[in-house]
């Protein structure tokens, strides 16, 4: 019998340098983006969302997850990486928190869904293919996005003494922005296409 004890341990898994760097770098992105803003009622007007979407392009479903993780983190613990210098976790339960933590559910099922239209080995030899799996990833983070922040900001409402209308909540969350994401989900993809081609290693994910 092999005495186990002298076999020695497994070497912990590292997150490769590289990821580090690209994971910070879309962090200060989005906390710059966040700062971008156009007040639009109750909901301001930001580049985070072009952000979101390219984030869900380039990155796998881990280095995205970790990526809007620890942005949202180190938001909720004080740094003042959301919209308008805010921070803390009063951010998060107020009525646009849920846009903040639906930007995590919206990077791990776009880049998903986008490697599941067109495999990371496809993409060069399926370019059209690739724009196709590029443009629904996009469209559906985007989703997300308001049926998440949606949702939160309507059980908000909710809670308060004038419980807001569907109507109201649409027209406040959604109907104003459809158009402006538009715009920045097409910027995102041309965005993430020449990524792709200054850096061979972001074809592959």
């Amino acid at each position: 019998m092999q005495d186990n004890s002298l076999v020695p341990p497994a070497p912990a898994r590292r997150i490769p340098l590289d990821v580090v760097v690209q994971s910070g770098l879309m962090i200060a992105l989005l906390a710059v983006s966040a700062q971008i803003v156009i007040p639009f009622g109750p909901i301001p007007f930001t580049l985070q969302t072009l952000v979101v979407v390219l984030i869900s392009l380039i990155f796998t479903p881990g280095q995205a997850a970790l990526t809007m993780i620890l942005y949202i983190v180190l938001g909720a613990l004080g740094l003042p990486f959301f919209s308008g210098l805010g921070a803390g976790l009063a951010k998060l339960a107020g009525p646009t928190g849920g846009y903040l933590y639906g930007f995590i559910a919206s990077v791990i099922v776009g880049s998903l869904l986008r490697r599941a239209l067109c495999k990371p080995r496809d993409r060069l030899a399926a370019p059209k293919r690739a724009l196709a799996a590029d443009i629904c990833a996009a469209v559906v983070a985007i989703a997300i996005c308001y049926a998440v922040g949606t949702m939160h900001f309507m059980t908000i409402g909710m809670l308060s003494e004038n419980p807001y209308g569907l109507a109201y909540v649409l027209g406040v969350c959604v109907v104003p922005f459809i158009i402006p994401d538009i715009a920045k989900c097409a910027a995102a993809i041309l965005v993430a296409q020449a990524l792709r081609k200054a850096i061979p290693a972001v074809v592959s994910r």
